[in-house]
C-alpha cells in the first residue's frame, strides 16, 4: 500500500506487483546492460587483442539496435500483445547476452550485441504500454514512478559501479587505462 499525504492510499494486487516488478527489472537490467559492457571494454580490447576504437562498435551495435527498433517495437506490442512482446524482448536479450558471454572472438562479440539491443527495445514499449493500459488513475502514476525510477536506479548506480569496478580491475588488468563512455574517443 502506497500513500502520500492528503490522498488515498494506493494498492495493487500480489500479481500486479509482480508485474511491476519483472517490468522494473528489465527496464534495469538494460541500463546495467549498457554499464557492464562499456566497463568491461578495455579488457575486452585486451583479451581479444583489439584497439578500442575497433570495439566501439560493441556499444554502438547494442544502441543502434535499440533506438533503431524501438518504433517497431511498439507496433508489436500493440499488435501482437504487450505482455507477449516483453516476455519475448527479454527472452531476446537473454539469448544474446549468453552469446555475447560466449563469444569466440570481437567480430562475433559485436553481432552478438545487436540481440540485446534489439531484446531491450522490445522490452521499453510494451512494459510501459502495459502498464498505461492495466492501471488507471494514481495506481498508474505510482506504477510508472516505481518502474522508471528501478530503471533511473540502474543508471544512477553507474558511478559507484564504475569507480568501484575500475578501482578492483584496474589493480589485476594488464590494460593500462580506464575510461569513461563520455571520454572515449569517437
Amino acid at each position: 500500500m502506497v500513500t502520500a499525504a492528503g490522498s488515498e492510499p494506493v494498492s495493487f494486487s500480489w500479481r500486479d506487483r509482480l508485474g511491476l516488478l519483472a517490468a522494473a527489472l528489465s527496464g534495469m537490467a538494460v541500463q546495467l546492460d549498457w554499464l557492464a559492457v562499456d566497463l568491461a571494454l578495455d579488457r575486452i580490447a585486451h583479451d581479444f587483442a583489439q584497439s578500442d576504437t575497433d570495439l566501439e562498435w560493441v556499444l554502438t551495435g547494442f544502441m543502434l539496435a535499440f533506438v533503431g527498433l524501438l518504433p517497431v517495437a511498439g507496433w508489436l506490442a500493440d499488435a501482437h500483445g504487450r505482455p507477449r512482446t516483453v516476455i519475448q524482448g527479454t527472452a531476446v536479450f537473454l539469448v544474446g547476452s549468453i552469446g555475447c558471454a560466449l563469444a569466440p572472438d570481437a567480430a562475433w562479440l559485436v553481432v552478438g550485441r545487436v540481440l540485446p539491443g534489439a531484446g531491450g527495445a522490445l522490452v521499453a514499449p510494451g512494459s510501459d504500454a502495459t502498464i498505461a493500459g492495466v492501471f488507471h488513475g494514481r495506481c498508474k502514476s505510482v506504477a510508472f514512478g516505481f518502474v522508471m525510477g528501478a530503471a533511473g536506479a540502474g543508471a544512477a548506480l553507474r558511478p559507484v559501479v564504475e569507480a568501484s569496478s575500475r578501482s578492483s580491475v584496474g589493480a589485476t588488468s594488464s590494460s593500462s587505462t580506464y575510461r569513461s563512455a563520455s571520454s572515449r574517443s569517437p
